[in-house]
């Protein structure tokens, strides 16, 4: 939440539901493989430019192994990207995307 205000956070906190770290250890070690040429649909990645979660590098790559379309949002960060200033113009270029 490293680019909203405290205010910000703190709503975006409230709505935080605990889940399992269990998904995010196994890819990170390198647990969980997906064989790429079986997804055959399109794909849309999305980074926020000041993500320090999943920085747009390691987004950019996944983009690259899909041969999706990737979009970077500058100025935003891992939570902002849903939630906080500028979410509705995501969420508007994600619904745009889709009805292509």
């Amino acid at each position: 939440m490293n680019t909203m205000s405290h205010d910000e956070q703190t709503e975006a906190y409230r709505d935080f539901v605990h889940e399992s770290d269990l998904a995010a250890s196994e890819i990170a070690r390198g647990r969980i493989h997906v064989d790429e040429s079986k997804v055959t649909c399109p794909v849309l990645v999305i980074a926020g430019g000041q993500d320090r979660a999943t920085p747009p590098k390691v987004v950019r790559k996944v983009a690259d192994k899909y041969n999706a379309l990737y979009v970077e949002y500058p100025g935003h960060c891992h939570v902002s990207l849903v939630k906080g200033l500028g979410w509705e113009k995501i969420a508007e270029d994600i619904s745009r995307w889709i009805d292509k």
